[in-house]
């Protein structure tokens, strides 16, 4: 069973998460064309493009907020991510421009979160739809949400070559094939 990270220790596991986002992001859409990361896997589904407009979105309204919020003892508010997301719109934003932008607001966030304290990991507020929260679940929510959406985009990017595999899966083998069932 995995232990919850808790004070100094989750203080320095965020910061070495959260430093390397930003490179990740860039080494994923390094190369890919602007068509590529536009296209979206299914229509309900956001492009890669969107993906990397969001992250930078949330990275100032969301959890920069919701920090200051929480350290003040304001309640914070409900962010609806696909709302967001047609009053942006995100679909718009170049990847570049928001991998810039992401880069820029990351190091702005690193630099705040640097200066917590343990103590301050215990300081709670109140989220208008989930009840009472502490700043360390914020904190592991932030990471939680870097690495859910590198799995998205990862995901994301796969969808274009998907329907060209079909070899690989056993119920699309033809019968009495040979082939191997994994690579």
């Amino acid at each position: 069973m995995l232990r919850k990270l808790n004070g100094q220790a989750l203080l320095d596991e965020l910061s070495r998460w959260l430093a390397r986002t930003p490179a990740i992001l860039w080494a994923h859409v390094q190369g890919q064309a602007r068509e590529t990361l536009d296209r979206r896997p299914r229509a309900s589904a956001w492009s890669q493009t969107e993906i990397l407009a969001h992250l930078a979105d949330f990275e100032v309204v969301c959890f920069q907020a919701r920090v200051e919020q929480i350290l003040r003892g304001d309640p914070i508010s409900v962010l609806n991510a696909d709302q967001r997301a047609m009053e942006i719109p995100y679909a718009a934003i170049d990847a570049a421009t928001s991998l810039d932008v992401f880069e820029r607001e990351r190091a702005r966030s690193l630099a705040r979160t640097q200066r917590l304290s343990p103590e301050d990991l215990n300081r709670r507020t109140a989220h208008r739809e989930l009840g009472e929260m502490t700043l360390a679940v914020l904190l592991s929510q932030w990471v939680e949400h870097d690495l859910s959406h590198i799995r998205q985009l990862v995901s994301t990017a796969e969808a274009v070559f998907r329907p060209g595999t079909e070899f690989w899966r056993p119920a699309s083998k033809p019968t009495g094939s040979s082939a191997p069932a994994n690579p």
